[in-house]
């Protein structure tokens, strides 16, 4: 120990004098090394993270979301080491998170599911590291509350069940606190008031990121109005209010490409809105105009023909053939790696020969029952069960068809086309569980397939009010007029609420209805009884502004429900 000082003669002396205390700072001294060398690999970390992070930035404002993908995962790694969690590392986690989150937008609006399996989980996993931050805990809940809803739409999983009721909780929670001035006589304070309106700035920045203009105009409209003093905020709700009214959604979004015909965000601003109003070939047709301009980018030409191949799977079903075999040969000049675009863009026009046996659940033959396949209607059953028809087809892929009869009920199949076999039989029993014919009365109206999509609802209109169960007249409710057909199932919202009076959600439905088939006074009565029980009950008080809108555009003469709302409710 003396040897370590001694060229420094003072010192020296010193520890001659008190050897044990020499001893005992050498060791203190010895002692800090791995400490130091552990705080050093902690500042290396966190640099190589923040290094990674931004080259992901880059690579992902250059469009190339593959290169993006690798950084992010790197950062990823790096910051799910040991680290001190340090303002450094929560802001970088914040920072990568929300990378995360863009590239998760991009590929659920995409339809792309060629990025990566681990973009959800990594952003929820960052997001929920935040949760403990009191400087970051509204960013993580703005965020986890933005994907919430993929988990289910898109990834099909209930590994972030817990977590995300969590959220719903701390998200009712500011909800309640913003909504006190109107239904409780301990209106929240100034601080609180601040605090709620920064939340929903985040959460409304959260949405933007996924396109969703309307949810996050009214996000940051929420914090306008609670903090006025922040003129970020009235910013931000004017910009979106452009792009997040239905009306002007598209204008907005090609008034802002006009500005900037080399703008990444202006061209899928545009694709976004064509996309949620339902309007395929000019959603294609702004998918070419930027290809002409970011034609090399992989993924956007991957995405594009990924939105071709459904256009080619809509216009099959539909029975426009020719169409289809357009759209399914753009699709596999796009994307020439994809086997399934390559098959399709080769399938051959036949005509196949269906004979369907249909039988009830009891298993006697029923007479008079509907087939339909393709849009159209193909035959009924003769006395024996028997429908026949010939039906032209593509050689590849499938044919879908279902069945029903008022009295004994619906049967949903597909025929598996494998050539050269063009006579298939198959057997059918029609049952009384109608949930199957709402799924595909939904499916229907979502690819465009109006005809059938009209009768299913015809059907279920008819058959729901026959079941006592509000649940599902709600859902037949609901669905049936987002879909276009209120009139259809009004008898299945009549049902639900007098099966449930006192459920303001079945009234909710019923006042959509409503409002779409013109009984604008009928629906201003179910907003206000679903704002009452919302408020009762403390459920759902996120949407009660909204119904307020809604009840002033009604009473104005103005009904509020065009098909971006419509659309934008479909995720309610």
């Amino acid at each position: 120990m003396q040897g370590i000082f001694s060229s420094f003669p003072v010192i020296r002396r010193k520890i001659e004098d008190f050897p044990a205390v020499a001893t005992l700072l050498g060791l203190i001294l010895l002692s800090m090394i791995p400490y130091l060398q552990y705080r050093a690999w902690v500042l290396e970390s966190i640099s190589q993270a923040q290094e990674a992070y931004q080259n992901g930035e880059r690579s992902y404002n250059q469009g190339d979301y593959s290169s993006a993908t690798f950084y992010y995962a790197l950062a990823y790694q790096l910051y799910q080491r040991p680290l001190i969690d340090s303002e450094q590392v929560l802001k970088g986690k914040l920072e990568l998170a929300k990378g995360y989150h863009s590239l998760l937008a991009l590929q659920i609006n995409s339809g792309n599911s060629n990025l990566s399996f681990d973009i959800f989980p990594s952003a929820v996993r960052l997001y929920s590291d935040l949760l403990t931050s009191r400087n970051y805990l509204l960013d993580a809940l703005a965020g986890l509350k933005a994907i919430e809803y993929y988990q289910i739409t898109a990834f099909n999983s209930s590994d972030f069940y817990p977590l995300f009721e969590r959220v719903d909780e701390r998200v009712d929670d500011y909800d309640k606190l913003i909504r006190g001035p109107y239904s409780s006589t301990n209106p929240p304070s100034e601080e609180q008031k601040k605090a709620a309106a920064k939340f929903y700035y985040l959460l409304g920045g959260a949405y933007e990121l996924q396109f969703d203009f309307l949810q996050a105009f009214q996000d940051y409209e929420n914090a306008a109005e609670l903090d006025s003093t922040v003129s970020l905020y009235q910013e931000a709700r004017d910009r979106m209010r452009k792009l997040g009214q239905a009306t002007d959604l598209i204008q907005a979004c090609r008034t802002l490409l006009e500005s900037n015909p080399q703008n990444r965000t202006y061209h899928m601003c545009l694709i976004q809105a064509y996309r949620n109003s339902g309007q395929s070939a000019e959603l294609l047709q702004a998918y070419e105009n930027m290809l002409t301009i970011f034609g090399e980018d992989r993924f956007l030409r991957i995405d594009a023909a990924a939105e071709y191949y459904k256009w080619g799977q809509a216009e099959n079903i539909n029975g426009n053939l020719k169409e289809a075999l357009n759209a399914y040969g753009r699709a596999a000049e796009l994307d020439p790696e994809n086997e399934s675009y390559q098959v399709a863009a080769q399938a051959q026009v036949v005509t196949l020969n269906v004979q369907i046996l249909v039988r009830d659940s009891q298993g006697n033959f029923v007479e008079n029952a509907i087939a339909f396949s393709q849009g159209d209607e193909i035959g009924h059953s003769d006395a024996s069960g028997l429908i026949q028809a010939d039906i032209p087809s593509l050689s590849v892929g499938q044919l879908q068809f279902y069945v029903f009869s008022e009295e004994s009920g619906f049967y949903y199949n597909y025929i598996s086309v494998t050539p050269p076999e063009t006579s298939y039989l198959v057997q059918s029993t029609l049952t009384g569980d109608l949930g199957q014919a709402l799924s595909l009365a939904r499916s229907s109206a979502q690819v465009g397939n109006n005809q059938a999509a009209e009768s299913l609802y015809t059907f279920l209109g008819e058959r729901a009010p026959s079941m006592d169960d509000g649940s599902f007249n709600n859902s037949v409710c609901w669905h049936g007029s987002l879909d276009g057909f209120a009139e259809l199932v009004m008898p299945a919202c009549e049902k639900a609420v007098a099966l449930a009076p006192q459920n303001g959600g079945y009234a909710d439905s019923r006042g959509v209805a409503r409002a779409l088939t013109g009984d604008f006074h009928g629906a201003i009565e179910d907003f206000k009884s679903f704002i009452k029980w919302a408020q009762e009950t403390n459920q759902h008080l996120n949407k009660v502004e909204q119904r307020k809108a809604w009840i002033t555009a009604l009473e104005n003469g103005r009904n509020p429900f065009d098909s971006a709302l419509l659309k934008a409710l479909h995720n309610q």
